[in-house]
Protein backbone atom coordinates (compact mmCIF):
# COMPACT_ATOMS: atom_id res chain seq x y z
CA UNK A 1 0.00 0.00 0.00
CA UNK A 2 1.18 3.51 -0.77
CA UNK A 3 2.10 6.03 1.92
CA UNK A 4 -0.18 9.05 1.50
CA UNK A 5 2.46 11.68 2.30
CA UNK A 6 4.98 10.03 -0.05
CA UNK A 7 2.37 10.07 -2.80
CA UNK A 8 1.78 13.79 -2.36
CA UNK A 9 5.50 14.33 -2.86
CA UNK A 10 5.11 12.38 -6.12
CA UNK A 11 2.13 14.59 -7.03
CA UNK A 12 -0.45 11.82 -6.62
CA UNK A 13 -3.45 11.37 -4.40
CA UNK A 14 -3.75 8.22 -2.31
CA UNK A 15 -6.17 6.90 -4.95
CA UNK A 16 -3.64 7.44 -7.74
CA UNK A 17 -4.96 10.53 -9.49
CA UNK A 18 -2.15 12.81 -10.63
CA UNK A 19 -1.82 16.35 -9.37
CA UNK A 20 -0.68 18.85 -11.99
CA UNK A 21 0.41 21.59 -9.60
CA UNK A 22 2.73 21.86 -6.63
CA UNK A 23 0.14 24.09 -4.99
CA UNK A 24 -2.38 21.26 -4.85
CA UNK A 25 0.28 18.92 -3.45
CA UNK A 26 1.21 21.49 -0.79
CA UNK A 27 -2.43 22.10 0.16
CA UNK A 28 -3.33 18.43 0.37
CA UNK A 29 -0.16 17.59 2.27
CA UNK A 30 -0.98 20.26 4.89
CA UNK A 31 -4.57 19.07 5.24
CA UNK A 32 -3.49 15.44 5.49
CA UNK A 33 -0.95 16.30 8.21
CA UNK A 34 -3.65 18.17 10.14
CA UNK A 35 -5.98 15.18 9.73
CA UNK A 36 -3.33 12.82 11.10
CA UNK A 37 -2.38 15.11 13.99
CA UNK A 38 -6.02 15.65 14.97
CA UNK A 39 -6.54 11.89 15.16
CA UNK A 40 -3.79 11.33 17.75
CA UNK A 41 -5.19 9.95 21.01
CA UNK A 42 -2.60 11.62 23.24
CA UNK A 43 -0.84 14.35 21.25
CA UNK A 44 2.34 15.89 22.61
CA UNK A 45 2.52 19.66 23.15
CA UNK A 46 4.69 19.84 20.01
CA UNK A 47 2.02 17.95 18.03
CA UNK A 48 -0.68 20.31 19.31
CA UNK A 49 1.43 23.32 18.31
CA UNK A 50 1.95 21.86 14.81
CA UNK A 51 -1.78 21.21 14.52
CA UNK A 52 -2.69 24.76 15.57
CA UNK A 53 -0.18 26.18 13.12
CA UNK A 54 -1.53 24.00 10.29
CA UNK A 55 -5.14 24.87 11.14
CA UNK A 56 -4.30 28.60 11.07
CA UNK A 57 -2.66 28.18 7.66
CA UNK A 58 -5.53 26.05 6.32
CA UNK A 59 -8.14 28.57 7.53
CA UNK A 60 -6.61 31.21 5.25
CA UNK A 61 -6.87 29.07 2.07
CA UNK A 62 -9.61 29.37 -0.55
CA UNK A 63 -10.48 25.66 -0.45
CA UNK A 64 -12.00 25.99 3.04
CA UNK A 65 -14.93 27.58 1.21
CA UNK A 66 -15.03 24.67 -1.27
CA UNK A 67 -13.16 26.30 -4.10
CA UNK A 68 -13.99 24.71 -7.45
CA UNK A 69 -11.28 26.34 -9.56
CA UNK A 70 -8.64 24.06 -11.06
CA UNK A 71 -6.92 21.75 -8.62
CA UNK A 72 -8.41 23.60 -5.69
CA UNK A 73 -11.18 21.04 -6.25
CA UNK A 74 -8.73 18.36 -5.10
CA UNK A 75 -7.75 20.47 -2.09
CA UNK A 76 -11.42 21.05 -1.27
CA UNK A 77 -12.00 17.29 -1.24
CA UNK A 78 -8.98 16.79 1.04
CA UNK A 79 -10.38 19.44 3.37
CA UNK A 80 -13.81 17.76 3.27
CA UNK A 81 -12.12 14.49 4.23
CA UNK A 82 -10.48 16.30 7.16
CA UNK A 83 -13.80 17.81 8.25
CA UNK A 84 -15.32 14.34 8.23
CA UNK A 85 -13.16 13.39 11.21
CA UNK A 86 -15.13 15.78 13.45
CA UNK A 87 -18.67 15.28 14.68
CA UNK A 88 -19.72 18.64 16.10
CA UNK A 89 -22.85 20.26 14.70
CA UNK A 90 -21.06 23.26 13.16
CA UNK A 91 -18.58 21.08 11.27
CA UNK A 92 -21.28 18.67 10.10
CA UNK A 93 -23.25 21.63 8.75
CA UNK A 94 -20.16 22.65 6.76
CA UNK A 95 -19.78 19.06 5.52
CA UNK A 96 -23.40 19.13 4.31
CA UNK A 97 -22.79 22.44 2.52
CA UNK A 98 -19.65 21.07 0.83
CA UNK A 99 -21.47 17.92 -0.32
CA UNK A 100 -24.32 20.06 -1.67
CA UNK A 101 -21.80 22.17 -3.60
CA UNK A 102 -20.19 19.00 -4.95
CA UNK A 103 -23.61 17.84 -6.19
CA UNK A 104 -23.87 21.01 -8.26
CA UNK A 105 -20.90 19.74 -10.31
CA UNK A 106 -22.47 16.47 -11.41
CA UNK A 107 -21.78 15.59 -15.03
CA UNK A 108 -24.89 13.43 -15.48
CA UNK A 109 -22.79 10.26 -15.86
CA UNK A 110 -22.01 9.46 -12.22
CA UNK A 111 -18.99 11.74 -11.88
CA UNK A 112 -18.30 15.35 -10.99
CA UNK A 113 -16.77 17.82 -13.45
CA UNK A 114 -13.12 18.43 -12.63
CA UNK A 115 -13.06 16.43 -9.40
CA UNK A 116 -10.76 13.42 -8.91
CA UNK A 117 -13.16 10.48 -9.25
CA UNK A 118 -11.65 7.85 -6.94
CA UNK A 119 -10.56 10.36 -4.30
CA UNK A 120 -14.03 11.91 -4.27
CA UNK A 121 -15.54 8.45 -3.82
CA UNK A 122 -13.10 7.71 -0.99
CA UNK A 123 -14.12 10.93 0.79
CA UNK A 124 -17.84 10.28 0.30
CA UNK A 125 -17.41 6.77 1.66
CA UNK A 126 -15.78 8.13 4.83
CA UNK A 127 -18.50 10.70 5.50
CA UNK A 128 -21.44 9.58 7.56
CA UNK A 129 -24.11 11.90 6.18
CA UNK A 130 -27.24 11.48 4.14
CA UNK A 131 -25.93 13.89 1.50
CA UNK A 132 -22.72 11.90 1.08
CA UNK A 133 -24.73 8.68 0.68
CA UNK A 134 -26.85 10.42 -1.94
CA UNK A 135 -23.77 11.48 -3.90
CA UNK A 136 -22.35 7.97 -3.57
CA UNK A 137 -25.57 6.53 -4.99
CA UNK A 138 -25.40 9.03 -7.85
CA UNK A 139 -21.94 7.62 -8.68
CA UNK A 140 -23.04 3.98 -8.93
CA UNK A 141 -23.31 3.89 -12.76
CA UNK A 142 -19.80 5.34 -13.10
CA UNK A 143 -18.51 2.91 -10.44
CA UNK A 144 -19.91 -0.04 -12.41
CA UNK A 145 -18.15 1.17 -15.55
CA UNK A 146 -14.90 1.86 -13.69
CA UNK A 147 -14.95 -1.57 -12.07
CA UNK A 148 -15.09 -3.27 -15.47
CA UNK A 149 -12.17 -1.16 -16.74
CA UNK A 150 -10.00 -1.56 -13.63
CA UNK A 151 -6.75 -3.40 -14.33
CA UNK A 152 -5.03 -5.55 -11.73
CA UNK A 153 -1.61 -4.28 -12.80
CA UNK A 154 -2.58 -0.72 -11.81
CA UNK A 155 -0.45 0.07 -8.75
CA UNK A 156 -3.53 1.67 -7.17
CA UNK A 157 -5.75 -1.33 -7.95
CA UNK A 158 -6.40 -2.30 -4.32
CA UNK A 159 -7.61 1.09 -3.12
CA UNK A 160 -9.63 1.69 -6.28
CA UNK A 161 -11.23 -1.76 -6.03
CA UNK A 162 -12.01 -1.29 -2.34
CA UNK A 163 -13.42 2.19 -2.91
CA UNK A 164 -15.63 1.07 -5.80
CA UNK A 165 -16.83 -1.92 -3.76
CA UNK A 166 -17.71 0.29 -0.80
CA UNK A 167 -19.65 2.73 -2.96
CA UNK A 168 -21.51 -0.08 -4.72
CA UNK A 169 -22.35 -1.53 -1.30
CA UNK A 170 -23.70 1.84 -0.14
CA UNK A 171 -26.19 1.55 -2.97
CA UNK A 172 -26.91 -2.04 -1.89
CA UNK A 173 -25.79 -3.09 -5.30
CA UNK A 174 -25.51 -6.86 -5.73
CA UNK A 175 -22.11 -6.63 -7.40
CA UNK A 176 -20.81 -4.36 -4.63
CA UNK A 177 -21.97 -6.76 -1.92
CA UNK A 178 -20.25 -9.67 -3.67
CA UNK A 179 -17.04 -7.64 -3.99
CA UNK A 180 -17.06 -6.71 -0.31
CA UNK A 181 -17.62 -10.31 0.80
CA UNK A 182 -14.55 -11.38 -1.16
CA UNK A 183 -12.35 -8.45 -0.19
CA UNK A 184 -11.28 -7.89 3.44
CA UNK A 185 -10.84 -4.21 4.25
CA UNK A 186 -11.31 -1.48 6.77
CA UNK A 187 -13.79 1.36 6.36
CA UNK A 188 -10.98 3.80 5.62
CA UNK A 189 -7.81 2.90 3.78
Amino acid sequence: MHNNLDLIQQNRLITGERLATKLAAKNINAVQKARLLSSLKDPSPADLQKLLSLEDWIAAQCFVKFCTVGECRHSSMAYLRYLGTFEDESTMSKVDTFVQTLSEHRDGKGRWKGFPFYYTLLVLNELNTEGARGEAEYAIPACERALHRLKEDDSFYMIKYATLGNILRIGRHTLGNALIQDFPMHKTL
